[in-house]
């Protein structure tokens, strides 16, 4: 009876073997796959790999615009090297990446941690914390410079209401408060995207686990640090690098509420940049500026990541 039950049972393991891929069927989904990848990657080389090879090729040389550009060497980046005003707007920029980045990403795990319980209207919640990414750039610096006014914004108003002394306080015209203020109004804008991104990751931790910390007489802080925490790995990756280099490169809500000032406070390198490049038509600094913030984020990025042994 025993040899007859596996003579029987050998057709249907043969039968549940997966049967090999050809070498045709992958080539086929490798060109689907590319097929599809294709219009992001023309768009990507378009406006993305080739201007930025140009703007490396063109911080070696003179050029305005107009005319044949000539080869400089390293001309442009001495000229920015001893420029106190490019100087000022890196250390600007440094502030300000220090002053957005911790809160954008400690902020943004401590809301998805948040959002990821179950309370009631959570879901409203991450609809309205990720709605201010959606807004245009031009569009939240108004706003904010609305709300900054010193005479009649809004937060002036209540501040007022609470503390008398703070009604007329000037947010965008002093030297001390300019640079805070927008870089809160940067955090009000983008801590969404990092919330989002932490609660796709916190929904990825088995539950099991916390279940089992909770049996071993772990508490809340306990789990976070030694569940939580390395459960983020690959999050922390990608967010605290990204938050860098999109605070490396503020531009937009800094010329709209305060154009770099006041007494250039808030002028940053991509604004030094702009103004090199457009309107004094620098070609090659401005290129030079470009390539030193790359240089920049990317020995960031390659410390970072080899602080996370991800490379």
């Amino acid at each position: 009876m025993n040899i007859q039950t596996n003579v029987t049972s050998t057709p249907a393991a043969v039968r549940a073997r997966p049967r090999p891929v050809s070498v045709g069927t992958v080539r086929r989904k490798n060109r689907t796959a590319y097929l599809f990848l294709a219009p992001y990657l023309v768009i990507f080389s378009l406006f993305l790999l080739l201007p930025a090879l140009a703007g490396f090729v063109i911080s070696f040389t003179h050029w305005q615009i107009l005319g044949d550009p000539q080869w400089a060497g390293l001309d442009n980046f001495s000229a920015i090297f001893h420029d106190s005003l490019f100087w000022q707007a890196f250390r600007n920029t440094l502030s300000f990446t220090g002053l957005t980045v911790p809160v954008l990403v400690a902020g943004g795990l401590g809301l998805a941690v948040l959002l990821n319980m179950r309370l009631r209207g959570r879901v409203i919640a991450r609809t309205v914390i990720f709605i201010p990414y959606a807004i245009m750039v031009i569009v939240v610096g108004v706003l904010w410079r609305w709300i900054y006014d010193q005479n009649f914004g809004l937060l002036n108003y209540y501040l007022g209401v609470l503390i008398p002394s703070l009604r007329n306080t000037p947010w965008l015209t002093s030297i001390h408060n300019a640079l805070p203020a927008v870089a809160i109004t940067t955090i009000w804008w983008q801590i969404g995207t990092n919330t989002i991104i932490y609660l796709a990751g916190l929904q990825e931790i088995p539950q099991e686990l916390y279940e089992a910390a909770r049996v071993d007489g772990a508490n809340a802080l306990q789990q976070f640090r030694y569940i939580t925490l390395p459960g983020l790995y690959l999050m922390h990756i990608f967010v605290i690098p990204m938050s860098v280099i999109s605070s490396m490169r503020v531009f937009g809500q800094v010329v709209v509420m305060t154009n770099g000032g006041p007494i250039g406070v808030t002028y940053t390198l991509v604004q030094h940049l702009y103004n090199r490049g457009w309107i004094n038509q620098f070609m090659g600094e401005a290129s030079a500026v470009g390539v030193f913030l790359f240089a920049v984020t990317l020995i960031f990025t390659l410390f970072q990541m080899r602080y996370f042994r991800a490379i």
